[in-house]
């Protein structure tokens, strides 16, 4: 997909980091206006949010930083006079594909067809849903650990949310080593 970054007014990147063994996950998301973009485009210095959450795994992880950065925007930048072109930007081919899924979820009630069950991440399935119909968002898939450089400007800046991620994540497992 080409997306033509001035024509669109916000971008959202998001992207999560988790250690199985300790079951801890950090999410990551950067909310940018375009013209916050074009003028930081060159350092990648932008104010990335991030949030330390044990207990889940990457999937949901994924799916929980969507949806903050959905509700962050939402706080800080939605306005009603006007409606905006929001892309979010993700590494999450789960978040992607979660709309070509979403007529048979919501066929099913987001239970199992093999095992009868409510499906493991149904709540944010249905979270993510709803705040996508609200606000409209373009998905855009970006592969993530590219080689810097063969990054397109969106992986440039989605690189730097992804470290933001993996850093936090790595400096908290140090932190309670040494404690």
């Amino acid at each position: 997909i080409r997306i033509e970054w001035w024509l669109n007014e916000y971008f959202i990147f998001s992207d999560a980091s988790f250690d199985p063994k300790s079951k801890r996950g950090i999410t990551a998301f950067l909310i940018l206006s375009a013209s916050q973009w074009k003028k930081n485009a060159e350092d990648c210095n932008f104010d990335i949010q991030t949030k330390q959450i044990d207990g889940e795994n990457i999937a949901r992880l994924e799916f929980i930083s969507a949806i903050t950065a959905f509700e962050e925007w939402k706080i800080h930048f939605q306005t009603v006079e006007t409606s905006v072109q929001i892309t979010l930007i993700t590494d999450c081919k789960a978040l992607e594909n979660l709309l070509k899924r979403r007529k048979r979820l919501e066929r099913t009630q987001f239970i199992s067809q093999s095992k009868g069950e409510v499906l493991a991440n149904a709540d944010l399935y249905q979270e993510f849903l709803t705040l996508f119909d609200e606000l409209q968002p373009e998905i855009l898939w970006v592969k993530g650990h590219s080689p810097a450089k063969n990054r397109s400007d969106f992986q440039k800046v989605f690189s730097s949310v992804d470290k933001a991620a993996r850093n936090l994540l790595r400096k908290s497992w140090v932190s309670e080593i040494h404690l």
